[in-house]
């Protein structure tokens, strides 16, 4: 929120994209993007979350550090519908956020709107807020990560395709 320039790179091919904000959630830390002038980009396999378990095994993939360059970080789901209040690194806001999935992988700060995959490279969840120090020399005993689920963000994508607002969505 509130950024004047937004820019997309694709990890596959390392083109850059100056992106359009058609709309974003902030009670989910969700924001839809226009790429200017993106053609045939290969598109995410959208999993189902409502099939993992506690124990599952899932990688976290971001843009740690917003240097341009995929990062994973492979875990395990730790817990299922959980609730917490993240804290913005920009400006210190804090925002609650419910029905998130636990992870036990290593998210650090750059990699919030990366995608959480399951074994089969299926997104699950969008990754959301993470305890992980953003220097992997200087690991976090236990890490706990949070992603919003997929299906919450492509509702998310849906009402802002859709053009309806609300109390979290502006479109």
């Amino acid at each position: 929120v509130g950024a004047t320039a937004v820019s997309a790179r694709s990890f596959d091919t390392g083109t850059s994209y100056e992106a359009e904000v058609l709309g974003y959630d902030a009670g989910t830390d969700i924001a839809v993007l226009r790429l200017a002038d993106a053609a045939n980009l290969t598109p995410a396999t959208i999993g189902d979350h409502t099939n993992i378990r506690i124990g599952e095994p899932v990688t976290a993939i971001g843009n740690a550090e917003g240097d341009g360059a995929a990062v994973s970080a492979r875990g395990a789901v730790t817990g299922l519908e959980q609730v917490l209040t993240a804290r913005s690194t920009a400006d210190g806001s804090r925002n609650r956020l419910d029905g998130m999935i636990e992870v036990n992988a290593a998210v650090r700060p750059g990699d919030s709107g990366g995608p959480l995959v399951d074994d089969t490279g299926a997104v699950i969840g969008i990754n959301t807020a993470g305890n992980a120090e953003s220097d992997p020399a200087e690991p976090v005993a236990t890490p706990r990560s949070y992603a919003v689920p997929i299906d919450v963000a492509m509702g998310v994508v849906d009402q802002v395709r859709s053009g309806t607002s609300s109390d979290t969505v502006r479109v």
